[in-house]
């Protein structure tokens, strides 16, 4: 929705309201992870569509796609999710759990693929960790480049929410020597790669070289119940360290989040409202004097 200036009277809160309503001319694209669905974004949505924010619903989109399918694929079916959009100001997603790496990785091929050197690219994925080559030999066979360079394209700004970059707790594990069945999916075994690849896959040259802007919000509450079976280093699903990658640059941030576990935001307004709130500040009020 394309908000167009209006003249009003200049009372602090009618300018206030304004302010809100530009914020507006933006898309919103909520993303859930493994064993999700759209429907894991209805406490945000309620947030974004109440005061103070005010988004319109229909500038809000929170899909549910395919959960459980690699990550080569998932990112493949954010671009093409992306694409069937209708045509907006600026794209601000939101990438919660495994949606973060795969969205990474739509936004770091499609880099490479618009530059020229995919297969240069792709070879050193393989070279430099071998872990990754399941990931690189289904991105070497993407029939539909384009989609992908227009989707990143499309994209001004990415938070990652809790994000599995490394991986979720015991990945390796279920898809060890006895696959656990219904467990280790295509997914899972993706993300026991990352738990040793992310750092070459989202390396700081890599990250620093796109033109987004992205911050990581991370778990500041561990220890949380969960998948991770209370471990203390995790929030129930992710370890911290599997959310981070420890290093900053222009365009890239991390900063930790309030104290809620891996999936409070599902199920606690709170816990929604101080995502929305780390994500989407609300401009302060200006001053009543003209």
């Amino acid at each position: 929705m394309k908000v167009r200036p209006i003249v009003v009277i200049m009372l602090p809160l009618v300018l206030g309201l304004v302010a809100f309503s530009c914020v507006a001319e933006q898309q919103i694209l909520l993303l859930h992870g493994w064993h999700g669905s759209g429907s894991n974004w209805d406490e945000v949505k309620q947030v974004l569509t109440d005061p103070p924010y005010l988004f319109n619903p229909h500038d809000i989109f929170a899909p549910t796609l395919p959960d459980t399918v690699s990550l080569t694929t998932w990112a493949e079916n954010i671009a093409s999710y992306i694409e069937s959009m209708p045509v907006g100001e600026e794209l601000t997603v939101v990438a919660h759990s495994f949606a973060g790496p795969a969205t990474l990785l739509l936004l770091i091929a499609a880099q490479h693929m618009e530059q020229g050197d995919y297969s240069t690219w792709l070879a050193t994925l393989i070279k430099s960790a071998p872990e990754l080559s399941r990931i690189a030999t289904e991105l070497s066979s993407v029939a539909d480049k384009g989609v992908w360079i227009k989707a990143a394209k499309r994209v001004s700004k990415l938070f990652l929410y809790h994000p599995a970059l490394g991986g979720g707790c015991f990945a390796c594990d279920a898809c060890g020597g006895i696959p656990l069945p219904l467990v280790c999916d295509a997914a899972v075994q993706d993300m026991c790669a990352l738990s040793s690849g992310k750092d070459i896959l989202f390396s700081q040259d890599e990250i620093a070289h796109l033109p987004v802007q992205i911050v990581d919000i991370y778990a500041s509450k561990l220890g949380c119940a969960g998948n991770c079976l209370g471990a203390k280093d995790t929030d129930g699903f992710v370890p911290e360290t599997a959310q981070r990658l420890f290093f900053t640059t222009p365009n890239y941030h991390e900063i930790p989040g309030k104290k809620h576990c891996h999936v409070d935001f599902m199920i606690d307004h709170a816990a929604a409202a101080d995502m929305c709130a780390i994500i989407f500040p609300v401009p302060a009020p200006q001053g009543s004097e003209i």
